[in-house]
């Protein structure tokens, strides 16, 4: 069972509002230090996106990268850098698939990334221990995409 063409066009809409909130965002974000280290977090996320293990019966999953993305570089950045892997994925692997691509978008790279930096943010100042909370958000986020 697929989206319907209306649901595509409504989830591909939804992204590329997001993405071009990602894009002037983004540019606060960026510098000549964390441009090269958005580029490496984005190959990495592809790197862990290609791989697959089993969920449950007939069904596997991957990691997103999302929250790595956003306390790397950036929720805005982090949004443009897994919303990059996606595309590719989508154009030269035919990995999601090109009608699902706006909901790809949508719950991976932006409701994942801003999710986990969210939440990342919240516990980071309540604590001086930022390294836990980045477990903290990862997994949270993580939960809430197995929820979708």
């Amino acid at each position: 069972m697929g989206l319907s063409m209306h649901q595509f066009r409504s989830f591909l809409a939804i992204s590329a509002f997001f993405v071009f909130l990602a894009l002037r965002g983004a540019k606060n974000q960026l510098d000549e230090k964390v441009a090269p280290l958005a580029g490496l977090a984005a190959v990495f996320i592809f790197a862990m996106q290609m791989i697959n293990f089993p969920v449950a019966a007939g069904t596997s999953g991957h990691l997103i990268g999302g929250a790595l993305a956003a306390i790397l570089i950036g929720p805005w950045a982090g949004v443009l850098a897994v919303t990059v892997v996606l595309i590719v994925q989508a154009l030269v692997f035919a990995d999601g698939g090109l009608t699902a691509i706006g909901l790809n978008v949508f719950i991976m790279a932006v409701l994942a990334t801003l999710g986990a930096w969210y939440i990342f943010r919240f516990f980071a100042k309540s604590t001086s221990k930022k390294s836990n909370w980045v477990f903290v958000s990862n997994r949270n986020c993580s939960l809430f995409k197995c929820a979708n």
